[in-house]
């Protein structure tokens, strides 16, 4: 008998039977009377595919390919087997987890004794260190017991010497006052070789640099790596390509205006931008000033060249540049207002124009990216979505371009609202991103892109970072409030250095490493 008659001779027996006697089989009742699914049928049969019990309707249907055998019969065969199924757990299975669980424990408890012992192993060598130089600065004290000795010496020679001449100037004969003299210069002369520099100011103890980092490395680390990748094959906690390594590497406030533009130069240093500000600063990640540039007005946005030379969009509505010996004003924006630019090529800029600051937009406003060269002169508009028609821009605040030639804008559409317009170089959109799922508020205030052409984006209504891909979607949070960030304002990276200005002044510097 093949297994489709074998099936079927199962079901039919089944059904006879359970139309004759319900859920009598020898005495037994399975207790289980109406099918999940239709409410009219009764449960009679087992699916052992799915470990499911099921009528007789599902078993033509959802199950008809799956292993099914009647449910008293299972039923029967499990009684007697589960006890046996009850050994194997406690005399093979507990054990296992206990092992387990002992072992996490007895790990746990090795790691923390190594962190101890290293500890314990640091301190003594600071303590050695310490020893050695306490030993030499008191073999350095014995050695001046002699000096001071002499001084004292000399000291009581001198006051005994002018008591002396005090009481008996006039007394003296002419023998006596000769020998007074010769003893006078001769004291002298000692008196002259003390007040040579003194030597207890050229020892000096000269404190050295406590460098967390070079600490760290001497400490050791704790290598999860293999770990991480167990879990998430295990687990899968996150997407692997989706996973970022963000560690915060430096920190410091600049004033208490907002930064409103950042353009790093180095993985240790940036130019900076604060609001209500006629100059610029260039400062290292923990905020050390190296430069400063006086810009002759207040900017909204700049960049830096590949040459060195800054370009400004200034609230005078003048593009211009700024070195260290001069201010060149390159063109005029009248009568519109410069917000933010961005290198796109060789002698070109992308410039982000509105003729006022509002967040919002009627008819007759004027709201367009352009790209221009140095000189003023426009190549190329941005103002309308692919019909032609729909205006893009409520408030294109910051511009970035992608190494793919994609125009990133950070489009303000209220006080608390906004999305990203991506357009390709011709100017038709690639796609809009307006937050996470598009359901919560959303403000893009500054946006950059990494090495791998990721957008990320400065979320300063939610205070967090997105990253999206350079399709659009979502990846992840880079950081959050609960990292300590507060109204982020500004983004810009160099590598895989993120530089974060915040809207009090506050400046945030992260390596941020994408695991893959």
């Amino acid at each position: 008998m093949d297994r489709a008659t074998s099936k079927m001779s199962i079901r039919t027996t089944v059904s006879t039977s359970s139309r004759l006697s319900r859920g009598t089989y020898r005495g037994e009742v399975t207790h289980l009377k109406n099918c999940y699914v239709h409410h009219d049928e009764d449960l009679i049969l087992m699916c052992k595919s799915c470990i499911k019990p099921i009528c007789l309707v599902c078993s033509n249907t959802d199950h008809h390919q799956h292993e099914i055998e009647a449910l008293p019969k299972y039923i029967r065969h499990q009684r007697s087997v589960l006890q046996s199924k009850c050994r194997v757990i406690r005399e093979s299975q507990l054990p296992k987890i206990r092992d387990a669980i002992s072992s996490i424990n007895e790990a746990t408890t090795r790691r923390i004794q190594a962190i101890k012992d290293q500890e314990h192993k640091l301190i003594m060598a600071v303590t050695q260190v310490a020893q050695k130089l306490l030993s030499k600065c008191r073999h350095i004290a014995k050695l001046q017991k002699t000096r001071i000795l002499e001084l004292k010496a000399h000291a009581s020679d001198l006051k005994e010497f002018t008591d002396s001449v005090e009481k008996n100037t006039g007394d003296f004969t002419d023998s006596e006052l000769v020998s007074m003299v010769q003893k006078y210069n001769a004291l002298l002369g000692k008196t002259k070789q003390l007040d040579s520099p003194d030597e207890a100011s050229l020892m000096k103890f000269q404190k050295g640099d406590l460098q967390i980092d070079k600490l760290e490395s001497m400490f050791g680390f704790i290598d999860t790596s293999e770990y991480d990748k167990k879990m998430l094959m295990r687990y899968r906690v996150e997407e692997p390509e989706n996973k970022f390594h963000v560690k915060e590497i430096g920190i410091f406030t600049n004033g208490s205006e907002a930064i409103t533009s950042l353009f790093p130069v180095s993985p240790t240093n940036a130019w900076l931008y604060s609001d209500n500000s006629r100059h610029n600063k260039e400062v290292t990640f923990n905020g050390e000033l190296k430069h400063m540039m006086e810009l002759g007005a207040y900017s909204r946005d700049f960049f830096v060249g590949d040459e060195g030379n800054h370009v400004y969009a200034c609230t005078d509505k003048t593009v211009r540049t700024v070195s260290v010996e001069k201010v060149d004003i390159l063109f005029s924006t009248k009568p519109l207002l410069p917000l933010s630019l961005c290198k796109s090529g060789p002698g070109e800029i992308l410039l982000s124009l509105v003729d006022n600051l509002s967040n919002s937009r009627s008819r007759s406003s004027t709201r367009v990216v352009q790209r221009m060269t140095l000189s003023g002169q426009v190549n190329a508009t941005y103002q309308y979505e692919n019909d032609g028609k729909t205006p893009l821009f409520t408030k294109p605040y910051r511009i970035a371009l992608s190494s793919h030639k994609d125009i990133i804008v950070a489009d303000q559409t209220g006080s608390h609202s906004g999305r990203l317009c991506v357009l390709d170089l011709d100017g038709r959109v690639r796609f809009f991103y307006e937050g996470k799922g598009g359901k919560r508020d959303f403000k893009p205030s500054g946006v950059c892109c990494d090495v791998e052409n990721n957008v990320i984006v400065a979320d300063s209504a939610n205070h967090t970072i997105h990253i999206i891909n350079q399709d659009g979607e979502f990846l992840r949070y880079l950081l959050t409030k609960k990292d300590g960030l507060v109204y982020p304002f500004s983004v810009a990276m160099f590598r895989d250095v993120l530089w974060i200005g915040g809207y009090y002044g506050l400046i945030k510097v992260y390596k941020v490493k994408h695991i893959k």
